[in-house]
C-alpha cells in the first residue's frame, strides 16, 4: 500500500467534496513524514493487528497498511467511504467509537495495538473506553492536543491534575513520543498536537469502573477534602482513619495523592482486594 503525499490527500478530499466538520473535530493529518514517524514509533510490523479510531481520509491507515499490518478502522463519517483504501487487510466499521461494541474485534484478533489521530473533543470518552477494555490492547499510541498530552505525562505533578489524569495514570505510563505542529494538518488545528504512548499497567479489570466512579467522587471540587467528598464510605472519620493508615494526611485533597495512593484508598474504603 503506497503512502500518499500531502497534495494527493488534499486532492482526494477536494475531488470527493469533503470539507472538515468542526463538530467532529476533523483536522486531517496530511504529512507522510509524520505518518511514517508515528508508525515507526508505534513499532508496527507485518502481521500486527491495529485499531484505528477515526481514520478519516486514510492517511495514517495507508501508512499502517504499508508496514503489512491488518487495520480495523472505526469511523463515524460515511463521506470517507469512497476514498479510504481498498484492501483485504483493512476492515472498516462506520460507527461512533464511543458507542462501538468492542466485542466485534474478537472476530479478527485477541490483541491489538491502537494507533490513531483521535477527535480531540471526545478524547476523555475514548480513553475511558480504551481503559475499561485495556485487556484487548498491547499498546496505545494517540494523537492528542498538546495540553492534554502534557497533563497526562505530568500526571500528579501537573497543575490541572484531575480525575481523568488519575485514571490514566493508574492504568498507563504516559510518554510523549512526537510533537506535531498545526501545519501538518488540513485544516490546521488551533493548538499544537503530540503523539503519546500509553504503556499498560497490570490491573484487575473488574475494579476499573468502580475505581473510575470513586475518582469522580474524590475529585468533586478541587478545594474539598477527601473526608468530605468520600463521606459515604463510612463517614468522614472513617475516611480520615484510612488516610492515616496509609500514612497520608487526614486533611488530604484528591489532587494531593498519586493515582496509586488513590487506588490504595479506594481499596481500603471499599474493602476490595488490591489484586
Amino acid at each position: 500500500m503506497r503512502r500518499l503525499s500531502r497534495q494527493e490527500v488534499v486532492s482526494l478530499l477536494r475531488d470527493a467534496g469533503i470539507e472538515a466538520k468542526r463538530s467532529l473535530s476533523q483536522n486531517f493529518l496530511v504529512d507522510p513524514e509524520i505518518v511514517e514517524a508515528i508508525v515507526d514509533e508505534a513499532g508496527v510490523k507485518e502481521g500486527d493487528w491495529v485499531l484505528e479510531i477515526g481514520p478519516g481520509p486514510g492517511t495514517l491507515t495507508r501508512g499502517l497498511l504499508a508496514k503489512g499490518a491488518h487495520v480495523v478502522g472505526v469511523e463515524i463519517d460515511k463521506r470517507f467511504e469512497p476514498i479510504l483504501p481498498q484492501s483485504d487487510q483493512f476492515h472498516l466499521f462506520f460507527d461512533d467509537f464511543t458507542q462501538f461494541p468492542l466485542e466485534k474485534l474478537d472476530q479478527f484478533s485477541e490483541m491489538f495495538k491502537v494507533v490513531a489521530n483521535i477527535p480531540y473533543h471526545i478524547t476523555a470518552p475514548i480513553m475511558k473506553k480504551l481503559a475499561v477494555h485495556s485487556a484487548l490492547f498491547s499498546d496505545v499510541y494517540l494523537m492528542v492536543e498538546d495540553v492534554v498530552g502534557e497533563n497526562l505525562v505530568l500526571g500528579h505533578e501537573g497543575k490541572k491534575y484531575n480525575a481523568f489524569d488519575a485514571m490514566v495514570g493508574f492504568l498507563f505510563t504516559s510518554t510523549k513520543v512526537l510533537d506535531v505542529p498545526p501545519e501538518h494538518f488540513v485544516p490546521p488545528p488551533r493548538a499544537n498536537s503530540q503523539v503519546i504512548h500509553l504503556a499498560k499497567h497490570p490491573v484487575n479489570e473488574a475494579q476499573v469502573i468502580p475505581f473510575f466512579h470513586f475518582l469522580d467522587q474524590a475529585f468533586a471540587g478541587r478545594r474539598k477534602m477527601l473526608r468530605g467528598n468520600l463521606r459515604e464510605f463510612g463517614g468522614a472519620r472513617n475516611v480520615e482513619a484510612k488516610l492515616e493508615e496509609l500514612a497520608l494526611k487526614p486533611t488530604s485533597r484528591a489532587q494531593d495523592l498519586t493515582p496509586h495512593q488513590l487506588f490504595a484508598l479506594f481499596v481500603a474504603l471499599s474493602g476490595k482486594s488490591a489484586k
